[in-house]
């Protein structure tokens, strides 16, 4: 078991955001987390990565609670992420967005005063995990582009690489199909098929639910908060609640 979160709950004054969840991460899986604008989907993200630390429960990773820990300290655990919006830097090249985010993932930190020699052999290494990245999710041609002049897809694809480049156990994808053309999204299945093949466990937040009912090896579904079911996509899709609260009794899996 790769993560697993026990009770876990994040109150903002009287607003209970997220309410008492259980929930597991099987390694080399993929999770989708879906439900309703307000379930508290990314609240659950900014927990799970110390964005926000929880009202009460427990996380652990790989055996580790990380419970209430500093972003960075989980990122070198081995977990990574993407945001809603993507986090970039929009002035600075590609290979440099990717250089960054090595740099801040990784144990050798990012403002480390190093000596020569181990600064050039660090300042190679950086270099190449950012090509290596950037070869992945198809914009190594684009590396000496400008971040914030992408298209929405590359802008897309270069915040997973961003998530992956330090080589993470899992990535936590918030909507990375949002915003993007219907023609782009085959393509960024693919990437997360890909990222599954090499190990990396995926947790997923997306509203297109035939994409999460096709990739998923499990589904959380989440409404005001609470989880209302967990299971595979074929007995999520059959479950009341969830046709009730999420999928419209229209739905035809």
């Amino acid at each position: 078991m790769l993560l697993k979160i026990e009770s876990l709950t994040k109150r903002f004054g009287g607003l209970v955001a997220v309410d008492g969840i259980d929930m597991k991460v099987e390694a080399g899986s993929i999770v989708g987390i879906v439900g309703p604008n307000g379930a508290g989907k990314t609240t659950l993200f900014n927990l799970m990565s110390g964005q926000l630390k929880p009202t009460s429960g427990r996380i652990t990773f790989e055996g580790v609670d990380i419970t209430g820990s500093k972003p960075f300290r989980i990122a070198r655990l081995g977990m990574g992420r993407t945001f809603q919006n993507t986090s970039l830097f929009d002035r600075l090249p590609l290979k440099i967005n990717m250089a960054i985010a090595r740099r801040m993932r990784t144990q050798s930190g990012f403002f480390d005063s190093l000596v020569p020699l181990r600064e050039r052999e660090e300042e190679a290494d950086v270099a190449r995990r950012a090509g290596e990245a950037l070869e992945f999710v198809g914009l190594a041609g684009s590396a000496e582009s400008i971040a914030g002049s992408l298209p929405q897809i590359a802008k897309k694809r270069l915040a997973v690489g961003m998530a992956l480049v330090g080589e993470p156990k899992l990535v936590l994808l918030d909507e990375p199909t949002g915003g993007v053309g219907a023609g782009d999204i085959s393509g960024m299945i693919e990437l997360i098929c890909q990222i599954k093949d090499r190990g990396v466990a995926v947790c997923v937040i997306e509203h297109k639910m035939r994409m999460v009912m096709g990739l998923s090896d499990r589904i959380v579904v989440l409404n005001f908060g609470r989880k209302i079911a967990c299971g595979t996509p074929e007995e999520v899709s059959g479950d009341p609640e969830v046709i009730k609260a999420y999928l419209g009794s229209g739905y035809s899996a």
